[in-house]
């Protein structure tokens, strides 16, 4: 399935989903900058991970071979070191 849209999920640290639909061949950042605008994190404070590995925003669903219905992680990232 190359074309089309898929429905992803994004879910927090807490347990809080809340779903896309995305074209298939569409840049997450899309997705990753909606999420942050409606939780209100800053994208640079926020990573995206699926299969826990760190996403692209300019990674596409088809790249990753994501299917409807998968989800991507999001962790608040750690300041300072």
């Amino acid at each position: 399935m190359k074309d089309g849209q898929i429905n992803i999920k994004v879910v927090s640290g807490s347990g809080d989903e809340i779903q896309f639909k995305i074209e298939n061949t569409a840049q997450l950042r899309k997705v990753m900058e909606a999420y942050c605008k409606k939780t209100g994190t800053a994208m640079d404070m926020a990573r995206f991970l699926y299969d826990g590995t760190q996403v692209s925003p300019s990674i596409t669903p088809a790249e990753l071979e994501m299917k409807d219905g998968d989800s991507i992680d999001v962790m608040a990232e750690q300041a300072g070191g």
